[in-house]
């Protein structure tokens, strides 16, 4: 995919939460009156108008494993948001 790329160009991971420019990354920051931990936390948070899951979202270790889900050891859906 990359064979002929410049070798001065960098590349980066979106997931790799290693690199600084990924949604995953833990590079927390404020916003509407909260902290976030990541990015890809607020973004799955905002998918929910109800508060107390928001505030799951945003407490959890990781944004696709709140507290209570089942990749959390709980009887929820493991992947928030999806049916």
């Amino acid at each position: 995919m990359f064979r002929n790329h410049d070798p001065d160009t960098v590349l980066v991971s979106r997931v790799d939460p290693a690199n600084p420019l990924a949604s995953y990354s833990k590079h927390a920051f404020h916003l509407d009156g909260a902290h976030w931990p990541s990015v890809e936390h607020y973004y799955q948070a905002m998918k929910f108008d109800d508060s107390a899951i928001r505030e799951q979202i945003r407490n959890a270790p990781h944004p696709d494993r709140p507290p209570g889900s089942r990749a959390d050891g709980g009887a929820e859906s493991a992947r928030v948001g999806t049916t």
